[in-house]
Parts: structure tokens; sequence; C-alpha cells
């Protein structure tokens, strides 16, 4: 399965009111989505999808109306200076039918020439993340607190995972060891994801997300602010996704 988080947002050098998505994903090459192609943006109450046009068109024009009577755009991928990924984006009144607005975060599920994309509702301030196993990475936790060395409290709750920063933990090991064993907690310390780098590192047990309920692999929504962070299963039938 292959998704991506992206933000609603507002295009460098654009209007000062008009929105839009603009995402770079390593998956969207792979699914079909070139330099160039030509993709029809439909937008849907609560997200939108792109949809591949570039076999199989009998006339321009009528892919154009067609589109239009859904109440989208044709578009371009696009592959900017600096950028190693094609680029996806619309911005502009077709917005306006989506609901969506500034800020408002998207879970992006890629099918061959096909991306689905659905609010994710309910979203702290923060960072948002898809994650596939119990090892969690990236530069991005160093701004939330999670630096090297740091100890954290690992809560597995039915459906849930929750970690949270203990400041001092080193000092306070006896005191925190004391606490875990007594609140059915995992006591872990923030690693190393490539030694000697700087990127942060979390391994929660395997038996943490048997615990919660999560599969193997299962794909799990990580939502981090400072000093916390949460793992979530994702809903897709609620999001609004297609179930088929």
């Amino acid at each position: 399965m292959k998704l991506y988080i992206t933000t609603v947002g507002r295009r460098k050098g654009g209007e000062s009111k008009t929105i839009g998505i603009y995402f770079l994903s390593e998956w969207t090459e792979p699914m079909g989505f070139t330099v160039n192609s030509l993709v029809q943006f439909i937008p849907e109450p609560g997200g939108a999808q792109f949809r591949l046009c570039n076999e199989n068109i009998r006339s321009y024009s009528e892919l154009y109306q067609n589109t239009e009577a859904l109440g989208g755009v044709l578009v371009h991928t696009k592959m900017f200076k600096y950028n190693i990924y094609p680029w996806l984006g619309v911005s502009g009144k077709v917005m306006d039918s989506t609901g969506l607005a500034l800020g408002d975060k998207l879970i992006a599920r890629f099918y061959h020439g096909l991306v689905h994309l659905r609010k994710i509702p309910k979203i702290p301030a923060g960072q948002v993340k898809v994650i596939f196993n119990w090892r969690i990475s990236g530069q991005w936790m160093l701004e939330y607190g999670f630096t090297k060395e740091a100890v954290l409290t690992v809560d597995a709750q039915p459906g849930s995972i929750t970690c949270l920063l203990q400041p001092n933990g080193i000092e306070r090991t006896a005191e925190l060891v004391k606490y875990a064993r007594a609140n059915s907690l995992h006591l872990i310390q923030v690693g190393d994801a490539n030694p000697p780098s700087i990127i942060p590192l979390i391994e929660i047990h395997p038996s943490r997300f048997a615990k919660a309920g999560f599969a193997p692999d299962e794909p799990l929504l990580a939502t981090c602010d400072h000093g916390r962070l949460v793992l979530t299963k994702i809903d897709f039938k609620a999001l609004g996704f297609p179930t088929a």
C-alpha cells in the first residue's frame, strides 16, 4: 500500500487567499505519474482525486468537457528545479468543492494512475506521518524533543500506542523503572538511526504492537507534538476511501 501525508497550503508567489494541494512523493512516478503527464483533478467532499489521462484519449475537448462537468480541471505533472520527484498540484476555485481549508492534513492513497486524497480529521498541531513498522525515525522528530538518549514511556492500549518523553530520564532511571512497572508501561531510550548521525530512532517492542492490536507491517498514523508521539490505526472506510 502506497500512502503519503500532505497539507493544504499556498503556493509560493501565488495569491494570498489561494489555497491548493501540492505534493511530491516517491510514489508519484512509479504509479504512472511521470513528468508532463496529463492528469484529471476531480474535487470531492473532504478530499479529491488525481486521475492519469495519458492513455486512450479519443478527444481532448471531450475529456475537458467531461472533467468540467465533474467540477474538475486538467493539470500536468511537473518537475521543478532541485526536485527529485514529479510534482502534482492544483489550486484556485476548483478547491471550493472539496470543503478543504488552509492547513488541513490529507492522506494520499496511491494506485496505478490514481491518487485518492482524504482529509484526516481532528489532527492537533504538530507532525503527522504514516509508519509501517515498530521502528520510527526521521530528522523531523528532533524538533519535538525526541533526541538521542532521551527516555520515553510507552503505553499500549487497544487501538493506540502513546510514547511520552520523560524529562531528565537518565537521572531518574530508578524512579521511572518503578513507575513503568506499576503502570504496565515499557521504558525505552531514543537511539540513533545511522550511527554516528543525529537522526533519532524509536524502536517499540513488538509486544506493544500486539497489545494494541496492530498487525505486523500494518500502516499506522503517527501524530507528534512536543514530547508526545501517538500511533493509531488508519480507518480507511471512515475517511471515505473506496472499500473495493
